[in-house]
């Protein structure tokens, strides 16, 4: 069943963009094929069930009126009612025939995947909540403790699922050959799940002069793990990894390049210059929005009147999806269906998945998110969180649920789960460990990598 809603939902934002009145003619045969639908829909099924409905579409399609007539209307200037409509339904063709290969990655998925996800879902929020931790007591350095910086990612967890089956290769040297990933800042986990050591992290936070950044940066990523590095300027990553697409274009590289941008990105004049040259250009290059409800403190109202941010999609000719970002089995699917439609040269796509921030948009701010600032008894500042909503996300909360599932689903048992939290807990007590005996910069280190060698 949920296989078809997901489809009416697919109709629905497609037509709602594109041609209203299919929608009325078509929503019929999707209720009629729906009503005989087997439930749940399993792999085999799968192929027979897309050859049937698109039958029925395409059927529908030749029956529709084709006269001559259509060629001398013109709906656009210089553009006839025959050929829109024909661009409109070999459009929307392709866009049924990508759901359906998405259904079948999602039952693609085995059970190892599945843990895995999990793993790193939960692996995430446990560094996350060891990195708040450290903020808040850091070790001295000359005397006085630091504890650095750091973005939690709780409720967003769910994102790791997105590089599961992302090209990794490295070459016989070492050297990384494979798929890049862009994250935005709180995106620990798409790091951590390309392979990036924990230990890295919290390097990163605290200042040590270890890898990936040695003191000089607080984010993380590492090209060596296929992690392009974030930046706190909300759009300049969007370039860079389209510069990194155009030159897998131009060297003819079947290698793809995932770009993570918040919410708050879209509004800034980088972000859609970018989105419209990778269009025009077609790269290789998948365009992920992670609308987690706030931009810093800034609610979607105040920068954006469309009913989804992925509606920008379409002005640049893209196609679009959005998708509930608190759902890995399905964030996993679109993402490597969109990767995959990128690699063999179709061009991009812009998803938008729709979660929320469960925490401050660092480690400094979250009882200010929460509960406002308070001074002397006295309200200095409101908690900037809209309580109805947090509740409502509070209850989809993505590693809860998808927990819940695989025990539901014997694909874990409760004793599994408990071995998996032990392992997470000490691989995050180890990197820990290692990253507070990893030594401080130095006035000699901090000037390294910094400049290109003299020739």
């Amino acid at each position: 069943m949920q296989l078809w809603s997901e489809l009416v939902q697919e109709l629905s934002g497609f037509c709602a963009l594109k041609q209203p009145l299919f929608f009325e003619t078509l929503l019929p045969i999707i209720i009629r094929i729906w009503q005989i639908a087997p439930d749940p829909i399993i792999s085999e099924m799968l192929t027979n069930r897309q050859n049937h409905f698109l039958k029925e579409i395409q059927d529908f399609f030749s029956k529709s009126p084709r006269t001559a007539f259509l060629e001398t209307i013109e709906c656009y200037p210089d553009l006839s009612a025959k050929e829109y409509c024909q661009r409109i339904q070999d459009r929307f063709l392709q866009d049924l025939e990508r759901f359906f290969a998405r259904q079948r990655l999602r039952l693609s998925l085995n059970p190892d995947e599945k843990r895995q996800i999990l793993f790193w879902m939960k692996l995430t929020r446990s560094v996350d909540d060891r990195g708040e931790s450290l903020y808040f007591n850091g070790p001295p350095y000359k005397g006085t403790p630091f504890g650095g910086k750091g973005f939690k990612s709780t409720g967003q967890e769910a994102i790791v699922a997105s590089v599961l089956r992302l090209n990794k290769e490295k070459t016989q040297k070492g050297n990384y050959r494979g798929d890049i990933v862009g994250p935005m800042i709180r995106d620990l986990g798409v790091c951590l799940a390309m392979g990036m050591p924990i230990s890295w992290v919290f390097n990163a936070q605290l200042g040590k002069n270890g890898p990936p950044m040695y003191g000089k940066d607080i984010h993380i990523g590492d090209l060596s793990h296929g992690v392009y590095p974030p930046t706190a300027p909300l759009a300049m990553t969007i370039q860079a990894n389209v510069g990194i697409a155009l030159a897998f274009k131009l060297r003819q590289e079947k290698r793809v390049v995932i770009n993570f941008s918040g919410d708050g990105a879209t509004s800034l004049g980088e972000w859609h210059s970018a989105i419209n040259f990778a269009a025009v250009q077609q790269l290789p290059i998948v365009f992920v929005i992670q609308d987690n409800q706030i931009a810093l403190s800034t609610w979607k109202e105040s920068q954006c009147l469309a009913d989804h941010y992925a509606d920008k999609g379409p002005g640049y000719g893209l196609p679009n999806l959005v998708l509930d970002g608190n759902n890995p089995e399905a964030i996993f699917s679109a993402i490597t269906e969109s990767a995959e439609f990128a690699r063999s040269g179709k061009g991009p796509t812009l998803i938008e998945l729709k979660t929320m921030r469960m925490s401050g948009h660092a480690f400094h701010d979250t009882s200010a998110y929460l509960a406002g600032r308070k001074q002397a008894g006295k309200i200095l500042e409101k908690p900037y969180v809209r309580p109805e909503i947090y509740e409502r996300w509070k209850a989809r909360d993505p590693i809860s649920l998808y927990s819940e599932k695989l025990l539901q689903d014997g694909i874990l048992t409760p004793e599994r789960l408990k071995e998996m939290e032990s392992e997470i807990e000490h691989q995050v007590n180890s990197a820990e460990k290692e990253s507070l005996e990893t030594p401080w910069p130095t006035e000699e280190s901090v000037n390294l990598s910094v400049f290109a060698p003299e020739p």
